[in-house]
């Protein structure tokens, strides 16, 4: 057997024609998930269990389509919809739909081989040009008009309405009251019927893995640790071949689980720990020193909370023993930042390092560095929100814990950037700032699609958009019922809608003067010169 590459290239018409129908399959898969009325998709897998899902992440990570062609469009739609999920943690879908309707107005179908708005309306540069200053106002009517988080009802109606489920909005309600707007969530699958939840001890800081090797979770892009944590804490950069000998002769003594947390990690080290944990020896995470203030003293408070020893400073690589490790229950590590769950410090020594943090805050005059030490106490202080998935099947579990994990995600925005009008209503009065022009009708039209979607999942098919338009309320489509939908729970924060649309327009310009598209095919030649794609 025999597999050969090579391109298959189209051009112009052909090619445009190909990718609008892989966005718009896209959009045909994840649109009835969107809003109250939300419906599930079934994803068989070449292996594990089958996935019922409404979130749009999850649809679009498991699709691939057979036309090599069309598939480049839904890669298109899948990219630009997890800018928005890494960027925001939520409004995949509406990302996916905004994106969809600039598509296909801007490649509609025509006999020449010219962009479709060439015809219809106008010059491309001029266009593009309408479209982007019309996205300039959205911007700003989005921003005039959010909404600080106030209350703690607030938060429990943006959990709600992320996960269309009521009980997981007053618990991040419950769990963000008591660890602020800063504080750490981790969600893990339980192993009963029940969700629970508590705080635990724990921390975090804005750092992520190193290498993208030592990912566990490719769903969520996360290194995960657990059953367990060993973790090496050093003020000095591991870039030389002692230091990856003394870790491995840790390796051989039994350690398993591994978090590394240095001022930095390269070279032989890097690469060793990287090569180990893609052939399963060792599951291990490296992640940089926090950089806020001397990287020494950041680490003090590390080492006190998991009882690690600082290596660099009085002890040095060179004396390193399983004694010098701390320990942690949990790890949650992704692209920028760390959670440890789970203290195997000493209570004593935590206590200690929280009065000489105390103690330095009312030393300062500078309100930023009170400010840097206030939220240092209350890391070792106030601990991690731990959340356990309950269900009764896997599927169900897995499909909850990624709700859970959006949710987290939406509060997090929420309590960042405000809230505004949910259920697509933001964004259709928005669409009453944009002027009358080729290119600002085409975006009104494509920010009206949410809307218009939510409706439709909802079997409501009056026009109740001029209505909405006209009165400055929403749509309940739970009720049926026009209401002020901030006073009702019914909420979206500020920065989810604002980075949908941003990068739908963003995609779908880039699209818009496509001229060819090049895609890569594999063909495997049996023995006897058979080929099959």
């Amino acid at each position: 057997m025999q597999t050969q590459e090579f391109n298959t290239i189209l051009k112009q018409q052909e090619a445009r024609n190909k990718i609008k129908e892989g966005v718009k399959i896209a959009t045909e898969l994840v649109s009835p998930t969107l809003g109250h009325s939300s419906r599930r998709v079934l994803i068989d897998q070449s292996f594990g269990e089958i996935i019922s899902s409404d979130d749009g992440t999850t649809i679009l990570d498991k699709t691939e389509l057979e036309d090599s062609q069309e598939n480049l469009g839904l890669k298109i739609a899948r990219e630009c919809a997890g800018k928005t999920n890494q960027d925001e943690g939520d409004g995949t879908t509406t990302t996916t739909i905004i994106l969809n309707e600039l598509v296909q107005q801007l490649l509609k179908g025509n006999d020449k081989d010219d962009l479709s708005f060439k015809k219809v309306s106008g010059a491309n540069l001029k266009v593009r040009k309408q479209i982007q200053e019309g996205l300039k106002k959205v911007l700003d009517y989005i921003d005039k008009n959010k909404i600080e988080i106030t209350n703690n009802e607030q938060i429990a109606f943006v959990g709600k309405v992320s996960s269309n489920d009521a009980n997981i909005g007053n618990i991040l309600a419950e769990i963000f009251e008591k660890l602020g707007k800063d504080g750490a969530v981790s969600v893990e699958e339980g192993k009963s019927t029940e969700t629970t939840h508590k705080i635990v001890e724990g921390m975090s800081f804005n750092q992520g893995w190193i290498a993208p090797q030592f990912v566990t979770d490719p769903e969520r892009e996360e290194a995960v640790l657990d059953d367990g944590v060993n973790i090496l804490v050093s003020c000095k950069k591991l870039q030389d071949v002692e230091d990856v000998e003394k870790i491995a002769e840790l390796v051989r003594t039994g350690i398993n689980n591994m978090l590394i947390i240095a001022d930095d990690v390269s070279g032989v080290p890097l690469n060793s720990m990287v090569a180990n944990k893609l052939m399963g020896h060792i599951r291990v995470a490296a992640v940089k020193a926090p950089q806020s203030g001397g990287i020494k003293d950041i680490l003090a408070d590390v080492c006190a909370a998991t009882g690690a020893t600082l290596i660099g400073d009085e002890v040095q690589i060179k004396d390193l023993t399983k004694a010098h490790l701390g320990g942690a229950d949990r790890v949650v590590v992704s692209k920028d930042k760390t959670v440890i769950v789970g203290f195997s410090g000493d209570k004593e020594k935590i206590n200690e390092r929280i009065s000489q943090l105390e103690n330095r805050k009312l030393e300062q005059e500078s309100e930023y560095e009170k400010e840097k030490l206030t939220e240092r106490i209350s890391k070792l202080k106030t601990g991690v929100g731990s959340i356990k998935v309950g269900g009764n099947t896997p599927m169900e579990i897995k499909d909850k814990k990624a709700k859970i994990d959006d949710a987290v995600s939406a509060v997090k925005s929420a309590l960042r950037g405000g809230i505004v009008s949910g259920g697509g209503v933001a964004l259709l009065l928005a669409s009453q700032v944009i002027d009358d022009n080729e290119g600002e009708n085409i975006l009104k039209k494509a920010i009206q699609k949410p809307f218009e979607q939510i409706l439709e999942n909802a079997d409501i098919y009056d026009n109740l958009k001029d209505k909405v338009l006209e009165s400055g309320e929403g749509y309940n489509t739970e009720t049926e019922e026009f209401c002020d939908m901030v006073k009702s729970g019914i909420i979206d924060p500020a920065n989810v809608v604002k980075s949908a649309v941003s990068n739908a327009v963003s995609s779908a310009l880039m699209i818009s003067n496509l001229g060819a598209s090049v895609n890569l095919v594999r063909k495997v030649k049996d023995n006897n010169n058979q080929e099959n794609a």
